[in-house]
C-alpha cells in the first residue's frame, strides 16, 4: 500500500463515520423529542390508557372473561380506546396486570385464549 492509497481510504472511512455519528445524533434527538410518561404508542393510544381502561371494564365483569371479551367490553365503555386498541394489545395488558388486579383461571396455549377472573381483595383478620 502507497501513502496516497493509504490517505484516499482513510478519508473515505472517516467520512462514512463521521455520517454514521450525525445519523445516530439525529435518532437521539428524535428519541428524547418522543419520550415522556404519556407518549403514544404505535397505534395511537397514550401509555397507561388501555390499562386504565381495562380497569375501569373489569368491575363490569360478574364471571370470568377472556382478551376479546374485555376488547368488546373497552369498545362499549370507552369507543376512543376501544377502536384504536388491537387485541394483542389487550392481551398484554391483561397479562401485566396479573397478580395485581387480575388472577390467570386458565392459562391459554395456542389458538385457546386464557381465562381471566377479577382477583378479591386479601381479607386479614384484626385483632382476634
Amino acid at each position: 500500500m502507497q501513502e496516497r492509497e493509504y490517505l484516499r481510504l482513510k478519508r473515505e472511512i472517516e467520512e462514512r463515520c463521521r455520517k454514521d455519528l450525525e445519523s445516530l445524533e439525529r435518532v437521539w434527538e428524535l428519541s428524547k423529542a418522543t419520550e415522556g410518561p404519556h407518549r403514544e404508542t404505535g397505534d395511537g393510544i397514550k401509555r397507561g390508557d388501555l390499562q386504565n381502561a381495562i380497569i375501569r371494564a373489569i368491575g363490569q365483569f360478574a364471571s370470568d372473561f377472556t382478551a376479546e371479551q374485555m376488547h368488546a367490553k373497552i369498545k362499549v365503555t370507552n369507543p376512543e380506546i376501544g377502536e384504536k386498541a388491537k387485541p394483542s394489545s389487550v392481551s398484554s395488558a391483561l397479562n401485566r396486570m396479573e397478580g395485581n388486579e387480575i388472577e390467570v383461571v386458565i392459562r391459554g396455549v395456542g389458538r385457546k385464549p386464557s381465562v381471566y377472573r377479577v382477583k378479591k381483595p386479601d381479607l386479614k383478620v384484626v385483632g382476634s
